[in-house]
């Protein structure tokens, strides 16, 4: 029997964020020290694109104030799921902004975590707690 830390290669992520940084540390994060498999998107087109091809488990999707289409994205797209290809899609936003991360909550956003401080750690209990209570 194979344990959830082993069916981490099983599961997919996606990253959205239109910050280098993030892009990175998130990205790189979920591939390299997590294990998932990542894909990165650096804009809700190239997202959208991702969608046609991938259906992840996760999207970890970092909230920018200054871009509110982001929260138009996660009900629009991915928890009305324009397609049955994003149903049951999880989504975990990362913002300082506290109104944001209330907006994100109110979009549907399942978690929520902050940027500063930031740990990789904890978006891994984050996104296992998540797949564990949506497996069981």
């Amino acid at each position: 029997m194979s344990t959830f830390i082993e069916k981490r290669k099983s599961h997919v992520v996606l990253v959205i964020s239109q910050d280098h940084f993030y892009q990175d540390v998130l990205g790189k994060g979920c591939q390299v020290v997590l294990r998932y498999r990542t894909h990165v998107a650096k804009n809700f087109k190239a997202a959208v694109d991702i969608l046609k091809h991938v259906v992840p488990d996760v999207v970890v999707l970092d909230l920018d104030p200054s871009r509110k289409e982001a929260l138009d994205f996660v009900s629009e797209t991915v928890l009305e799921g324009r397609s049955d290809r994003c149903d049951g899609i999880l989504v975990i936003a990362i913002a300082e902004d506290g109104e944001l991360r209330e907006s994100a909550l109110k979009a549907g956003c399942g978690a929520l975590m902050t940027k500063q401080p930031f740990h990789i750690r904890d978006l891994r209990d984050l996104i296992e707690g998540m797949l564990q209570q949506r497996e069981s």
